[in-house]
């Protein structure tokens, strides 16, 4: 009760404070002067008729039972505070009035007032925030303070980034494009790099700094099919497609480029040659590796030996090169590594 009329001892059992003799509650003795409130954006130095309580969520220095601000001793108004904000992607703060600090395009937090703190704390600049979740929502790139980018299982850019230019984005290797493997591609999001086949390498990963021939790249992989009868193609790495008891024609070869199916009554061997700059060994008929611009090796009809193959066939660079056929679409690459007689 924030007044009401007792007896000195029963308001002192209450936990109150009783005012003099004479006092009643007609005149809101219970009220007080209240040094400093803040009111939406405006800064008071002294207000009267305040409850303990109003003045303390106002931010206030609430001055006691009936008093008033004629007789408070309220300091000044202070209207300045701590100014932060990012220039050049470095960091800045000063104390300052909040018109100045809109000046310098900075963030003002009323009621700080000093910057030799850890600036984190006093200052939370936005920063881009790849890859943070709310519940079973993820979103890619946001702009959150640091702290908050990690409480949500982000992971925080540096000081002066931003989601504009795309820094969650990062380098896919061996994605399939329908007919077209491509060994490695910038701008990539996780999502869009695994719905491709692709292995993302991370936010803000670019292939300048990406070894992309590594044992995770997928392949076209044909498999014994029982239902229907014949071969299933697959496309997935070496080591899947040895568990699969498969054969593996190498990185960049994708199953749109290739055929498993293989007639009946047609030797099938071991076929030794490159693609795309890999050497691949795969189980073909004669045909099958010439069109591929492979070794055939009659009689041979297993890839397990690393010495099959041998020594690689001398390639280089092949313009606006042919690497599939399929019905009316030709799939060219602007450049791939072939042999002379397959380029030509």
């Amino acid at each position: 009760i924030p007044c009401g009329m007792f007896s000195t001892d029963s308001c002192a059992l209450h936990g109150g404070t009783a005012l003099g003799v004479g006092s009643n509650c007609d005149t809101n003795p219970c009220d007080g002067a209240c040094c400093g409130p803040v009111q939406g954006d405006l800064l008071i130095q002294c207000g009267d008729g305040y409850t303990e309580d109003e003045c303390t969520k106002q931010s206030g220095d609430w001055q006691g039972y009936n008093t008033n601000c004629d007789t408070s001793d309220c300091p000044d108004v202070v209207d300045e505070f701590v100014c932060c904000g990012v220039e050049n992607n470095d960091r800045f703060c000063f104390i300052g009035t909040e018109s100045a600090c809109k000046r310098e395009g900075g963030q003002w937090t009323r009621g700080a007032s000093s910057c030799s703190s850890n600036l984190d704390e006093i200052c939370p600049v936005p920063v881009a925030c790849c890859g943070v979740v709310f519940g079973d929502i993820e979103i890619p790139c946001g702009m959150f303070s640091r702290d908050s980018c990690k409480l949500h299982d982000g992971l925080p850019l540096g000081v002066g980034s931003d989601c504009d230019t795309n820094p969650c984005d990062g380098a896919c290797c061996g994605a399939v494009q329908g007919d077209i493997y491509i060994p490695c591609g910038d701008g990539y999001t996780e999502n869009e790099c695994t719905s491709q086949s692709g292995d993302w390498r991370g936010y803000a990963s670019v292939c300048a700094d990406e070894d992309c021939r590594s044992p995770s790249l997928i392949g076209a992989c044909c498999v014994v099919a029982f239902s229907p009868a014949g071969h299933e193609c697959r496309d997935i790495t070496e080591e899947q497609c040895r568990e699969a008891d498969g054969y593996w024609y190498g990185a960049g070869w994708g199953c749109n480029a290739i055929s498993c199916d293989v007639p009946v009554g047609s030797e099938e061997a071991a076929c030794c040659g490159v693609h795309a700059g890999y050497e691949f060994c795969a189980v073909l008929t004669e045909g099958e590796c010439n069109r591929h611009d492979g070794v055939w090796l009659s009689g041979q009809d297993e890839c397990r030996d690393d010495d099959l193959c041998p020594e690689e066939v001398e390639t280089g660079a092949c313009c606006d090169a042919i690497i599939a056929v399929t019905g009316s679409a030709v799939i060219r690459l602007d450049c791939a590594q072939f042999s002379e007689a397959r380029c030509v």
